[in-house]
Order: structure tokens, then sequence, then C-alpha cells
């Protein structure tokens, strides 16, 4: 362990949070080859579309109880330690699939390898639930208004960094070996801990004044009218969150069956219509981070969610990859704009920092697990063409009907706002 003490002291000119933000790329890169590489693995081992729904689903579902149960209690923990434990046993996670993938290539079937897949993903999403609440809770203590908006936003970049890359690296590792591919997103889950390890200890609430949040409360409530505004846009953007990732669910699942079980493309092409995807949540979120005028207006909000209704619509209707590259960037913004919403608005003057980030998990946690869990029935039901993405479009345009009601019933003084 003394590596680790004498790379701190080479790294005591380092930012505060620089640590923090290569571990936050590191975690996210080993997201991107993995959830690429699922569909792959759980069709290898001889499952099916259900059983890919239920694979990704259940992992979603334990990360959601993680996030459920810890939520509260995370702020009486050390938010390091809770991100050195979730990143350790993600990277165990991964070994044992590795594990598994490579018994079957050498005709050495485990027992139910299906089920032993559906394990280590529901293991991952566990341990993963104690890694990135207490990360965003870390970065974003004693910070509101543009400055919480900036601190969240550099993280964010960082994080989706690693997307932007990661699934193209992956389709491409997996045109060539499946298990090359694993290895990678293994020493990434790795190189994850290392970083946080490295990271400086976390400040105490009680290091930032009182009054410098207050006075960037004043700031931030000089554009809202009163509470029920902020309670508002909290609700409206929590709906967006929820519904839009029912169809980043359908977009990490079942768009890679669709590909290249239906369509004809290759891993490879699926890899690359993901990475535009988080390229453009990448762009979104450095945008997003230098500007605050998107806050409490509903515009840019309800532009999210019809994008995405029109990346629904496109993928039910074209063929043609260059559509799909198309449906990447709408899905990109929609997904995006959504996330760092919710992300904000559920941190603004919240004291409970990493509990209100784990409710901001556990939404789009809740999104993805419909989207996992529906896509893989309707598409066994009905086909992989056209039903679950109707779906998808029939569950975000239900969410903004319920935005449309709430909107409505705003006082009418209120509705000038922004």
């Amino acid at each position: 362990m003394s590596i680790f003490y004498r790379a701190k002291g080479f790294l005591c000119g380092w930012p505060a949070v620089g640590s923090i933000h290569l571990a936050a790329f590191f975690m996210s890169f080993y997201g991107g080859i993995y959830i690429v590489s699922l569909p792959f693995v759980v069709s290898f081992v001889g499952g099916t579309d259900k059983d890919l729904g239920l694979c990704a689903s259940l992992g979603f579902v334990s990360y959601l109880i993680g996030c459920i149960t810890t939520g509260p209690l995370l702020d009486r923990f050390n938010p390091r330690r809770l991100a050195q434990l979730g990143s350790l046993g993600v990277s165990v996670s991964v070994a044992a699939l590795l594990v598994i993938v490579f018994l079957k290539l050498c005709s050495r079937n485990l027992p139910y390898p299906v089920i032993l897949v559906i394990i280590t993903s529901v293991f991952a999403g566990l341990l993963t639930s104690l890694y990135w609440p207490p990360i965003m809770g870390w970065l974003s203590i004693g910070y509101e208004g543009r400055d919480l908006n900036r601190r969240l936003g550099v993280y964010n970049i960082s994080w989706s960094a690693g997307l932007a890359v990661s699934p193209f690296l992956g389709g491409i590792l997996i045109q060539s070996s499946l298990l090359a591919s694993l290895f990678v997103a293994m020493i990434f889950a790795v190189l994850a801990f290392v970083a946080i390890t490295l990271a400086h200890p976390p400040a105490s609430t009680r290091r930032f004044p009182i009054y410098d949040c207050r006075l960037s409360i004043v700031r931030e409530e000089s554009k809202i009218e009163n509470r029920e505004s902020e309670i508002s846009f909290r609700w409206m953007a929590g709906i967006a969150l929820a519904t839009v990732f029912t169809c980043v669910g359908l977009m990490k699942t079942q768009l890679a069956l669709l590909f290249t079980m239906e369509l004809g493309f290759s891993k490879s092409h699926f890899g690359a219509v993901t990475a535009v995807i988080w390229l453009v949540n990448c762009i979104v979120f450095f945008a997003a981070s230098k500007t605050h005028l998107w806050h409490y207006k509903f515009l840019p909000l309800i532009l999210a969610q019809l994008a995405v209704l029109g990346g629904m619509l496109i993928i039910i209707r074209s063929s043609l990859i260059i559509s799909f590259l198309f449906v990447a960037v709408l899905m990109g913004f929609g997904q995006a704009f959504a996330y760092v919403s919710h992300q904000f608005y559920a941190a603004s003057q919240s004291r409970n920092r990493s509990g209100s980030m784990a409710l901001h998990e556990i939404l789009l946690s809740a999104g993805q697990i419909m989207g996992f869990l529906a896509g893989g029935y309707l598409a066994d039901s009905f086909g992989r063409r056209a039903v679950p993405y109707w779906f998808g479009f029939s569950v975000v345009l239900i969410g903004m009907i319920v935005q449309s009601a709430m909107i409505t019933k705003r006082p009418p003084a209120e509705n000038s706002k922004p």
C-alpha cells in the first residue's frame, strides 16, 4: 500500500477534486464497455431476449435497492471508503463474468450459466450503489446555485467523457474477443479504485461557511417566485428522468439485438451508435455547466423529451445506419438534459446531498428497469422491430401529459416566470 502514499505525495499539487473526476471517468469507461458487452454475453451463454431483459433489469433492481436502503445513511459514512468498496466489488463481479465466459469457450460449462451471469449482474449493481451517490454528494457539499451547477457540470463531463469513447472500443473488442472486452472493463474498474484511493479526503460540511451558502441560495432564489415553484420543477424533472431513462434501457439492450439479428448491422455499429449518444451527453453537460439560463424554465425540459419521442419514432420507421446515428444525437440530448436537470434540482438546497443523489439514481434506475423488462418481454412476444419502441414512446408521452397538467395547475402569475 506504500505506493499509494508515495503517489499521493506526488499528487499534492493536483486539484482537490481531480482524482474524483478521474475515478468517475474510469468507472464510466468500465460501464460503457460492460453495457455493450452484456447483451452478447447473455446470448453467448444461451440466453434469450427475456433473459437479457431480466439480467439487465435485476442488475439495476439491486442498484435501486442499494440506493433506497443506503441513501438516508450515506452521509454518516466516509464517501471515499464507500466508493473504494463499490469499485472493488465491481472489479470482482467482472472477474467472475470473465471466468464464466472463459469456461464456456473451453467447453467446460458451469451449471445454469445464464443464472450465474444474472447473479454477477445483481452483485455489480448492488456494489455500484456504494459508488456513484457518495462521490456526487462528496463533490456537491457546500455548493448552491451557479457554483453547484458548475461543480456538477465538470463531474458530469468527466464521467460522460468515458462513456463517449468506451462503447465504441467495446464494440471493436467484442468483434474480436468477448474475453478481451470483459478484461479491459475489469481493468478500468480497478483503475477507478486506485483513483478514488488517491483522492483528497472528503471535506466536512462544517468547513463551508453557512453565510456563503446562503448568499448563493439567495442569488438563485431571486429567480424563483416561491418554494412551490422549486418543488414543481423537481417533480417535473423527476418524471422526465424516469420516463426518458425507460427509453435509455431499451437502447442499451434491445437495440443491440435489433441491430445484429434483425437489421444486419455489426456489433461495432452498435458500439458506435452508443458512443455517439454519450459524446452528445458530454457536449450537453459541458454546455449546461457554462450557463444557468436553463434553470427553472420549462421549455428546455420539454424539448429534451420531444427529442426522445422523435428518436423512438425513427427507430420504428427506419432501417438505415445514418438514421440511427441521428437517433443517437436525439437520445443523447434528451437523456443528458433530463439527467442534469433532475441532478441540479434534487441537489439544490438539500442538506442530505448523498441521499438526494441516491434519489436521483433511484429514478433513473427505475426507468431503465422498466425499459429492460418491458423491452425483453415485448420483443419476445411481438418481435424486436417496433413494439418495444412504441412502449418507450408511450411512457414518455404519458409523462409529458402529467407535466402539462402540473403546468396548467400553476397560478397564472407563476406561469409567466422562468
